[in-house]
């Protein structure tokens, strides 16, 4: 079997998750305190032959050594994950990179998973199924996409793990046509035999699971600022596409209806499909960066077993380095695996490896850190 990614470390900051091909998993925490407390790091003496507090006037050289005791004191004082400067979540609970502090567990309640109906805007109904989270306000949501002729259920682990670990709010629907979703009064859609419209019809599926999110968003369940969208095989189509039209809405005065994606986990994607593509889409700066200050966070996965799906991948994160490797801030919020040896639903289950792990730690990273950036607000139309 090939070598998956190596799991996160307790001991650092960031995941080995494979960013842009060059793999980043050690951040020592001097460094990332001084990042925190808006000071320079400096890892080795100013001078190859002479230690940095040789340099300093004894009034300063005291000072300086005051300020060091004072971090170290501070870091020794505080659990790791507080040192860094992480966010403390609005409930009593701790976080580490690799999702809920084992000992925090005992002390939450998860909800159990809800069957939901959703409808979507051309008033075909849809089964999903609703994993609530746990950090209110600051919860990120994520909608489970699953790949044509698959269904919800295969998905589930993933659903399970991202509540239970990260304690996100998970929506996982069955598309039209496809498990509990296959019929709405006399239209029946069979999957085997589903269309160029159908599958363009899907985006209102995403749409209605938004629409659902945005109720939950209103009653305090969740952010849905900081909405993710988890897409396998075909479905990164209409993942792609769709986050397009979110962030088309105009803003009004008063009223934002769209800008809520942040961040797409593409798995084994397909770029074209009964005449539908992707390939507009992520040429756009949305997804490439080009004249735009925060392009979508992006993780690309895929196996080796099928060796057209890595190069899907190869192909999408070229289009989209292309012009990130312009703006490194951008550049950040790209991550490349394929060193998988299974794909589709499959390689989100934990025999596969450890994608459903890094999925957790990319939106983890990229955007439940990052909270202070997304406010919760009220969307409700009034």
């Amino acid at each position: 079997m090939s070598r998956t990614p190596d799991v996160c470390c307790p001991q650092t900051l960031e995941c080995s998750l494979t960013h842009a091909h060059r793999t980043f998993n050690i951040v020592p925490v001097g460094q990332a305190y001084s990042q925190v407390a808006g000071i320079r790091w400096q890892p080795k003496s100013i001078h190859p032959s002479k230690p940095m507090l040789k340099l300093l006037p004894s009034t300063r050289r005291f000072k300086f050594l005051l300020s060091v005791w004072s971090l170290l004191s501070l870091m020794l004082a505080k659990p790791f994950d507080t040192a860094i400067g992480q966010e403390k979540p609005p409930v009593d609970i701790k976080l580490t990179v690799n999702g809920l502090d084992p000992a925090s567990l005992k002390s939450l309640t998860f909800s159990d998973p809800q069957n939901v109906k959703l409808s979507a805007k051309d008033k075909f109904e849809l089964a999903a199924i609703y994993y609530p989270g746990v950090h209110g306000k600051n919860t990120p949501p994520i909608i489970l996409l699953h790949d044509i002729l698959g269904a919800g259920e295969d998905l589930t682990e993933l659903a399970i793990y991202l509540q239970k670990t990260f304690g996100y709010a998970v929506l996982v629907p069955d598309l039209r046509g496809h498990g509990h979703s296959k019929k709405t009064g006399k239209i029946e859609i069979d999957a085997e035999k589903i269309g160029r419209d159908e599958f363009a019809a899907m985006a209102l599926d995403i749409e209605a699971c938004k629409k659902f999110l945005i109720a939950r968003n209103d009653d305090g369940e969740l952010n849905i600022d900081m909405l993710n969208v988890v897409a396998i095989g075909k479905s990164c189509i209409s993942a792609v596409n769709w986050a397009i039209g979110d962030w088309s809405y105009p803003v009004l005065v008063g009223l934002r209806q769209g800008q809520d994606v942040k961040a797409l986990a593409l798995v084994s994607p397909e770029q074209s499909f009964k005449g539908i593509r992707m390939t507009n889409a992520i040429k756009t700066g949305l997804f490439t960066g080009k004249d735009v200050e925060k392009p979508l966070r992006i993780l690309l996965a895929a196996g080796t077993d099928d060796p057209s799906t890595v190069k899907e991948v190869e192909s999408i994160a070229s289009i989209v380095e292309r012009h990130r490797t312009k703006n490194e801030d951008a550049l950040d919020g790209l991550f490349v695996l394929k060193d998988y040896a299974t794909n589709g639903a499959e390689l989100t289950t934990a025999e596969a490896g450890d994608l459903q792990k890094l999925i957790g730690q990319f939106v983890f990273l990229e955007i439940f850190k990052k909270q202070s950036d997304f406010p919760w607000a009220v969307r409700s139309k009034k």
